[in-house]
């Protein structure tokens, strides 16, 4: 639901982006809304500060939403920063970078690097900045008016689940600032080793090939049945049900409510299959989703659901795609 036109998921209101580290990564909340310090502005009252290390190895910072960039450097406040164009009038601001790696009207995904930590502009230390403006994404961030949005992460310090929070909400302070999880899915190169979801819309589906009679290749006598059983999920609909085989195929799909969703495959006992599938769910923050997500170290790997091979329940195992969440392997029994 990111990208031009359609801006970051919404929760209560407001628009909700994830941290701007790698997933799995802690980092203290020093300032928040409203901080006496700094965010008390038409241009900061809602932000929030992450701090950083000083010195040393620098923290590279990702692009928590989608969206075109802009590098812009004010000399003061904001020093070096990036907005990140929602495409609805509203932009994310990432502040106070010391390098940044992108260009300036280029278009990124969640988890691209944009840049890394630092402490430009009206800063005491090495923090991020982080807020989201309404605006012109195409001008210093001094210029737009800070609006109410939430951050999707886990509080460390009270050992929550991954929720929304709101940053009016956020404990901060440079001794007494909760410390907060990203659960933001980076790029890597990792997502070179392993086949990703078809993006949302693309028909992936390739047509058959025609029946080589001079290849003594032996294709799999089997047919078996998949099914994916939705869990843990309030009230799941449009899901579809991949499996790669060269390609992601589409091998079932329903459009409404999802009780199960099944498919055949080629495939015989011993057989391993790569599967993945796309649902909607009122509880997911992206959607659509992947039928599996990866929540960092509070949580791991999740599946969303039981997987059947020919009504016999087959325990899968999740593999990081290092993009958005993961592929399931199941063994054929």
């Amino acid at each position: 639901m990111s990208g031009l036109g359609g801006g970051p998921p919404v929760v209560d209101n407001r628009p909700t982006l994830h941290m701007s580290f790698e997933a799995g990564t802690v980092w203290r909340c020093t300032q928040g809304a409203n901080g006496s310090y700094s965010h008390q502005y038409n241009s900061t009252r809602y932000a929030v500060d992450f701090d950083t290390p000083n010195g040393g190895t620098a923290t590279t910072l990702y692009a928590p939403v989608a969206g075109v960039v802009y590098v812009h450097d004010d000399g003061t406040g904001f020093g070096v920063h990036v907005n990140i164009d929602h495409g609805d009038g509203q932009y994310t601001v990432l502040g106070h970078l010391s390098q940044v790696f992108v260009v300036s009207g280029t278009w990124v995904e969640v988890g691209t690097q944009v840049g890394l930590d630092g402490c430009t502009g009206n800063c005491t230390g090495d923090h991020v900045h982080m807020g989201v403006h309404a605006g012109d994404a195409t001008r210093p961030a001094g210029e737009g008016q800070s609006v109410p949005f939430n951050v999707f992460a886990t509080d460390v310090s009270v050992g929550s689940q991954p929720s929304a929070h709101n940053t009016s909400d956020m404990i901060c302070g440079l001794t007494q600032g909760h410390f907060y999880e990203s659960q933001l899915p980076v790029w890597s190169d990792s997502q070179e080793e392993m086949p990703d979801p078809p993006e949302q819309g693309d028909d992936d589906t390739e047509e058959p090939e025609e029946a080589d009679d001079d290849d003594d290749t032996i294709s799999p006598s089997g047919v078996v049945e998949l099914c994916w059983q939705p869990e843990g999920l309030v009230n799941p609909h449009d899901a579809e049900l991949w499996v790669w085989d060269g390609g992601w195929q589409t091998v079932g799909s329903v459009w409404g409510s999802v009780v199960q969703i099944c498919g055949t495959v080629e495939a015989d006992p011993g057989d391993v299959l790569l599967i993945n599938g796309e649902f909607e769910a009122a509880n997911v923050l992206w959607n659509p989703w992947w039928m599996c997500s990866n929540w960092g170290e509070s949580l791991g790997m999740v599946i969303h659901g039981t997987f059947f091979i020919n009504g016999l329940e087959v325990q899968g195992t999740d593999v990081d795609n290092g993009v958005n969440g993961c592929n399931v392997r199941l063994i054929v029994p």
